[in-house]
């Protein structure tokens, strides 16, 4: 959910065809707090965890790249 608590972050990504992703989380200044790079997704759907990141409040953005196409997403972090 959306906004989270900051402990553990999940990711829920359906697509269409196997793919292949790479998902970051940014702070808002642009540094990259965790990533997974070469994500494959199996026919329906992607599920990403980054546990344990132990975020403060504040405003993240997720970034999900596959081939030519990028995706940002603003996560919220409140507690």
């Amino acid at each position: 959910p959306n906004p989270g608590n900051g402990r553990d972050i999940r990711i829920a990504i359906d697509q269409s065809a196997t793919v292949t992703f790479d998902v970051r989380l940014l702070d808002i200044t642009g540094i990259t707090l965790a990533c997974d790079e070469s994500i494959h997704a199996g026919s329906r759907s992607l599920e990403e965890m980054f546990p344990g990141l132990d975020l403060s409040p504040g405003v993240y953005l997720l970034v999900i790249r596959s081939g030519n196409e990028q995706i940002v997403k603003k996560l919220i972090i409140n507690y």
